[in-house]
């Protein structure tokens, strides 16, 4: 009796192992979806290598715009674009659309701000969105 408890435990902990969470990891069709994001300043001119946090909604209300909780980040190219493959696990469990925000954090005068924008995907879905500085620049 004493075996077949302990073989119990760990058939159920094995199969809470996985989640359904995981569901696009065994899918071998799933493609993500694609955000560009586009940073520049006030008088339009593209934010090089600016740093851009990526956020599923569940963890954005849950942790907030924090970046240690970001699902994934990217990187803004010489045009000003950071091109993020959202390839999130658990991306679209029971729905068919899926809110993603996009944040990018900076400091005026030594005071941490930031801005961000949500686009609504579907899977596959292509999307892009700007986001602009209230300031210059000045290389």
């Amino acid at each position: 009796m004493k075996k077949l408890f302990i073989l119990f435990i760990i058939v159920s902990l094995s199969a809470c192992n996985k989640s359904d969470d995981d569901s696009q990891e065994m899918d071998e069709s799933f493609v993500p979806p694609i955000g560009t994001i586009r940073i520049q300043d006030s008088q339009m001119t593209p934010v090089d290598n600016g740093l851009v946090y990526v956020f599923k909604a569940q963890n954005w209300n849950t942790n907030g715009n924090d970046p240690d909780f970001a699902d994934l980040t990217g990187t803004t190219n010489a045009q000003g674009d950071a091109i993020i493959s959202v390839d999130i696990p658990g991306l679209y469990s029971g729905s068919t659309t899926e809110r993603i925000y996009f944040s990018i954090h900076y400091s005026i005068n030594q005071e941490e701000k930031t801005q961000f924008v949500s686009l609504v995907f579907t899977e596959g879905e292509e999307k892009s969105a700007t986001i602009t500085l209230p300031f210059i620049i000045v290389p």
